[in-house]
């Protein structure tokens, strides 16, 4: 079993990890089902769709929970910081790879704000 080893700096460098993550178990999820945050800890609960039923006029998706992560409320906000600030960095990239949900990301991004602080406490 690999291990990795992370090696913390000051909250204003960057995180050096050393080692592999190739052992770590990857899962897909069709989206998130649940969330819910407290001042110290937070739980996501992530479904995948387990069926489509065409039957009808409408379509019936049923989803199945497959995954819950657990996370500090701190290090979750961060998470969102870092995957919308690397989102709207990409966005030409974002954008031009899927044209069917342009109109969606252009939205989203607008919406998001990120205001580097030249100070770090």
């Amino acid at each position: 079993m690999k291990t990795t080893q992370v090696t913390k700096k000051p909250e204003h460098a960057s995180m050096i990890v050393a080692g592999t993550i190739e052992s770590a178990p990857s899962i897909y999820v069709d989206g998130l089902a649940h969330m819910t945050s407290g001042p110290l800890m937070s739980k996501l609960h992530f479904f995948q769709v387990s069926n489509i039923d065409r039957s009808d006029v409408s379509l019936i998706e049923s989803r199945r929970v497959v995954q819950t992560l657990i996370i500090p409320t701190v290090v979750l906000a961060e998470l969102a910081t870092n995957v919308l600030k690397s989102m709207a960095q990409n966005r030409p990239n974002l954008l031009g790879g899927y044209d069917k949900n342009r109109e969606v990301f252009v939205r989203l991004l607008e919406q998001v704000s990120i205001k580097e602080s030249a100070e770090k406490s």
